[in-house]
């Protein structure tokens, strides 16, 4: 991350240069992939019809509690959407008081999606900021933007009322201010990070180990700024002085999103010895069953544990009111019955990494939500080749300087995210349930998905002659455009659409 005083000082130039120039032919291929990406975003917030964007229901539902309730409790008019107190609510907050100010009564729905797709657009946004002061090459930067407005679950959710576009954005935010700082020395992308990384924590659970491995990232960058400083008199901790009148507001920020983690995380630590409690650490069972979710791994639970019968546990089904919650309990229900009869030995860690990596791949490059569209077969092939080549290349080429001294800390980070998830998260749930694909979805992965683009945009163009490192983006991002919005219009049917 960091390359001696003479190569700060060059990365720092190249950061400042990007900031000031001018107008050039980048920014207009900026501004057309970013259209086209609103485009998609605002055509699913408007077009895809209720019901069927992931989870959709109850972010709405929960939205709408908060801007009745400045502060909810948990009662019977938010049982069924679970927990509303001890958990990241930050995201509903925001919605609530923005659905408050919605202008056009009854338009809830789509005016929150509306609101989302400025969020995803923003993330966007930031997104090429990013990359822009670590790559040097415009082909790799154009390449990245082509890859991350064609992924199609990642513009499909934008258009969702979904606490994972604040995840998603925040995330991305985090990464700007914590690189920007680390080339410029700005006491305000210092706390630009912070303040990114504090709400991040507030928005979603998932974030936390995404967060915990930035601030480790951002502890080695300020120990490596302090060292330097002692031997080079123009390198300090901040190359700017704290100003209390610039920096207020942002400190302020900083300090109430910090008081929110350490009430929220310290308070359930305390309280309950968990980052976050069991929804029946909180409400009785009867409460939390009306929540479908919890409804419907409870079941499952007790069943597997012979704590119900077989006609029990159908005989509660009818408690879940989503069909395809209810569809998906009697599904695991199918499983543990087979389980019992033909206990079935559990793959190894390794298979079921390469199982779990092709369906990450068809459900990023598809769509998972209560209706499935995914990438099978042939069409999954081109993304699997495009992955072997990255890893490929990757391995040749990659050197502790490429990307501005980014790249090895982005294969960490990236690294890291993505085996939490796999081998910690989805492995054992696939341990206890026998089910493969439990709660295994594409979108869990967005957090790092532009870490990882810019990595596939970098090594993917790295080295080659010019001629041929402009036709790959041509054909890299030619691919990408044909597979996303195109072939989502081409296999959906009415029934995924506003009548």
């Amino acid at each position: 991350m960091e390359t001696g005083p003479s190569g700060r000082a060059e990365e720092r130039e190249l950061f400042e240069h990007r900031e000031k120039r001018c107008f050039s032919y980048e920014d207009g291929f900026f501004i057309a992939i970013f259209l086209y990406f609103a485009f998609q975003s605002f055509y699913f917030a408007l077009r895809i019809a209720p019901g069927i964007f992931p989870d959709e229901t109850t972010h709405f539902g929960l939205a709408q509690v908060f801007a009745k309730h400045l502060i909810p409790v948990n009662s019977p008019a938010t049982y069924r959407y679970g927990l509303v107190t001890h958990v990241p609510t930050l995201y509903y907050f925001l919605m609530g008081r923005l659905l408050a100010l919605d202008p056009f009564p009854g338009s809830g729905l789509i005016y929150l999606r509306c609101i989302n797709v400025v969020l995803g657009l923003t993330g966007f946004y930031f997104a090429w900021r990013w990359f822009r002061t670590i790559s040097r090459s415009a082909a790799a930067r154009i390449l990245f933007l082509l890859l991350l407005a064609n992924t199609l679950m990642y513009s499909f959710l934008a258009g969702a009322v979904s606490y994972d576009n604040l995840t998603n954005l925040l995330a991305v935010v985090t990464l700007y201010g914590l690189t920007a700082y680390a080339q410029n020395g700005k006491v305000g992308q210092f706390l630009l990070f912070t303040a990114a990384l504090l709400a991040g924590c507030l928005s979603k659970t998932s974030f936390l180990p995404y967060a915990f491995a930035l601030a480790l990232a951002a502890a080695a960058v300020m120990i490596t700024r302090n060292r330097a400083g002692k031997k080079n008199k123009e390198i300090h901790l901040f190359r700017n002085p704290f100003s209390a009148r610039s920096h207020l507001l942002p400190v302020v920020l900083v300090v109430l999103l910090l008081t929110g983690n350490v009430v929220l995380y310290g308070g359930n630590l305390i309280r309950y010895h968990h980052l976050v409690p069991g929804a029946m650490q909180i409400l009785t069972e009867d409460q939390a069953m009306q929540n479908r979710i919890f409804a419907r791994d409870r079941i499952t639970d007790l069943y597997r544990r012979g704590k119900i019968s077989w006609e029990q546990a159908v005989g509660m089904l009818p408690l879940i009111r989503n069909r395809g919650d209810r569809a998906s309990a009697y599904y695991g229900l199918e499983i543990s019955v087979r389980e019992k009869r033909h206990p079935t030995q559990r793959k190894d860690r390794l298979t079921y990494a390469f199982i779990w990596s092709k369906r990450m791949l068809s459900l990023i490059h598809g769509i998972a939500a209560h209706r499935m569209m995914q990438k099978e077969g042939y069409a999954l092939t081109p993304y699997i080749l495009l992955w072997l080549l990255l890893l490929g290349r990757m391995t040749r080429r990659i050197r502790e300087s490429d990307l501005a001294g980014w790249a090895i800390p982005l294969v960490l980070l990236s690294a890291f995210y993505i085996l939490i998830l796999m081998q910690v998260v989805n492995y054992n749930s696939y341990l206890k349930t026998s089910s493969l694909y439990t709660a295994v979805q594409g979108r869990y992965l967005f957090p790092v998905i532009v870490p990882i683009y810019g990595l596939m945009a970098h090594y993917l163009t790295d080295g080659l002659p010019r001629y041929v490192r402009w036709g790959a983006v041509l054909i890299i991002g030619a691919g990408m455009i044909y597979a996303g919005f195109p072939w989502f219009l081409s296999h959906a049917g009415p029934e995924w659409f506003i009548s």
